[in-house]
């Protein structure tokens, strides 16, 4: 079984990366080596993952360095097909607001914005 960054889909989303970051469970990350797996800078991955960790979205050993998740951690934010996944929240989130500026701009003008004016993402 692999270990599925949870936060691939925020973290790809505002990188403009597109793909799955896929790591063994049993070895945790370098920020290095998830650099390299996605093909972004050291630097912005290694911050990325301490904004993470200081949330609690992943765990962080500062022994090692190493990043990695606990099983419930995995659970929610990183085994789509898990019936407490949140990993569709993050996406339903991003969708919101690449529309906004359609949606404020109706309200704007007076009108309103109906479900079938979604971009389909928002239905995805």
């Amino acid at each position: 079984m692999s270990l599925r960054l949870s936060q691939r889909r925020s973290f790809l989303w505002a990188t403009g990366l597109a793909g799955t970051v896929t790591l063994p469970r049993q070895a945790p990350t370098t920020p290095g080596e998830l650099a390299s797996a996605v093909g972004v800078a050291e630097p912005i991955v290694r911050e990325w993952l301490a904004n993470q960790a200081v949330g609690g979205y992943v765990e962080h050993d500062p022994v090692t360095g190493r990043f990695t998740m606990s099983e419930e951690q995995v659970a929610v934010f990183a085994d789509p097909p898990s019936p407490t996944s949140l990993t569709a929240a993050f996406d339903l989130a991003c969708a919101y607001a690449r529309e906004e500026p359609r949606r404020s701009s109706a309200f704007s003008a007076g009108g309103g914005f109906g479900w079938h004016e979604h971009i389909q993402e928002v239905f995805s």
